[in-house]
């Protein structure tokens, strides 16, 4: 997406009462994504919340350098600058900035996390709910993070992680993708910002046939 398509859609996210938008970087060249990611903070304002993800394009010279000026942006975190597995390249990162680093959509396990809080490599956990296997595992996830006071940020799977964020202490925010929102008879709702979890049985959603249906291919 060019700059000015990336403003569009955040101003009409803002405008749906959304708090903040979150950007992919990881330009080979990290000069690339700090400009971008200026032009975006110019347009949407100080007061706009913005993280910034890499999906780990870097290594630990190209973040560091990304990592200082997405600081001096005020952006909210620094999502998976490098290889999800580099548990001493994130330590020596997370010292060198003030900005904290988040991880964990690719970690399958309490254990694959407990490396990176001992080591002081992480600053916000992002557990993903299908790839640890489930809510129980979830659950011990946040439990860990608690002791190491560690916020958790559960990532993507809207519809079930909201049901987690309000049982677990410290969440701030849930990865919204309104294009799921045709997959439920009744989508999820946003009031004033906010997410609110459905309060029928199970996750209290229920899959369109329409949609099945149309999708289906045998």
């Amino acid at each position: 997406m060019s700059v000015e398509e990336i403003v569009e859609a955040g101003r009409d996210y803002l405008g749906q009462g959304m708090r903040g938008v979150k950007l992919k970087v990881g330009h080979d060249d990290p000069g690339i994504d700090i400009e971008r990611v200026s032009r975006v903070r110019e347009a949407l304002g100080d007061d706009v919340w913005i993280a910034v993800d890499a999906n780990q394009k870097w290594d630990l010279p190209r973040a560091t350098r990304a990592g200082r000026a997405f600081e001096a942006l005020g952006c909210a975190w620094f999502e998976e600058p490098m290889l999800c597995d580099d548990v001493v390249g994130h330590a020596r990162l997370s010292r060198r900035l003030d900005i904290p680093v988040a991880l964990g959509e690719t970690l399958g396990s309490r254990f694959e996390i407990h490396s990176f809080l001992q080591a002081g490599a992480v600053e916000i956990v992002q557990p993903d709910l299908a790839r640890v296997g489930g809510v129980t595992e979830f659950l011990r996830i946040a439990s860990l993070c608690e002791v190491y006071r560690c916020p958790v940020e559960p990532h993507l799977m809207m519809e079930a992680s909201v049901h987690l964020a309000c049982g677990i202490p410290g969440v701030e925010g849930l990865e919204y993708m309104p294009w799921l929102t045709p997959a439920f008879v009744e989508p999820l709702r946003l009031e004033d910002g906010c997410l609110l979890a459905p309060e029928g049985p199970g996750l209290g959603l229920e899959i369109s046939e329409k949609l099945m249906e149309r999708y289906r291919v045998a």
